[in-house]
């Protein structure tokens, strides 16, 4: 966030058509392992009044902004958020014990070919992404 803007509140996306046309449409895919809850910080959908960040990591740009909260399993297998372009974001799984979840992350939801990175996430850890002008994500060195 810049200049002291605050994100509004929203609905978690049920699917792309829910962004601001500026922003690029992301999802997190459940592939295997335990249901997940996710906690994202930086996305422009903040639903909960969990404050998160400022977090500043390597080559990220700053997180901050508000907690979007949702759950990803077999029976639920997609999560969307929408994310502002040249931007960052923190995931991480809340989950307390129990093995690691694997999930697909892209900013391309909805896109032939999207750009992808998977990923294994054990309980109470997180990944750090940064967000192109292409709706690339890329891990934050």
């Amino acid at each position: 966030m810049t200049n002291g803007d605050q994100i509004q509140n929203r609905d978690v996306p049920d699917d792309c058509e829910d962004c601001p046309v500026s922003d690029c449409c992301c999802s997190v895919e459940y592939l295997s392992g335990p249901s997940m809850n996710v906690w994202i910080c930086g996305s422009t959908t903040g639903l909960s009044n969990i404050d998160c960040g400022p977090v500043q990591t390597g080559s990220c740009y700053e997180i901050e902004g508000y907690i979007l909260p949702f759950e990803v399993e077999s029976q639920n297998p997609f999560g969307f958020y929408c994310m502002a372009k040249n931007s960052s974001f923190y995931i991480q799984n809340r989950n307390t014990s129990g093995s690691g979840t694997a999930i697909r992350i892209t900013c391309q939801a909805g896109q032939i070919g999207a750009q992808s990175d998977d990923i294994t996430l054990g309980p109470g850890n997180s990944a750090f992404y940064t967000v192109n002008g292409d709706c690339e994500i890329h891990e934050c060195d």
